[in-house]
């Protein structure tokens, strides 16, 4: 509701009124996005792999993996982070 509060929204409005974006600037995506990089790392534990390849889209996913990473090693050096690959495939929109 906090979300909705700060963006002006009227909480008066019917419920089956309100639609939320899920595009990447909707903060409760890009947290729960995160997930994903915890998920990833806990049967490999903890040990971050030399690269993350992963597809391009709309770049949501690399910006969630790239803010799970920095929160869940602050202290990592770019040395020992892992680089992460967006890939967008031929012909596809830009």
């Amino acid at each position: 509701m906090d979300f909705f509060c700060a963006a002006g929204w009227d909480l008066t409005t019917p419920a089956w009124a309100i639609i939320v974006s899920l595009n990447s600037i909707n903060p409760f995506r890009v947290e729960g996005q995160k997930s994903i990089v915890i998920e990833m790392m806990d049967p490999r534990d903890w040990r971050v792999p030399d690269w993350i390849v992963l597809p391009g889209g709309n770049l949501g996913n690399t910006s969630a993996f790239g803010k799970a990473l920095r929160e869940l090693h602050p202290s990592a050096s770019s040395t020992n982070s892992p680089r992460l690959a967006a890939i967008q495939a031929a012909g596809s929109s830009v």
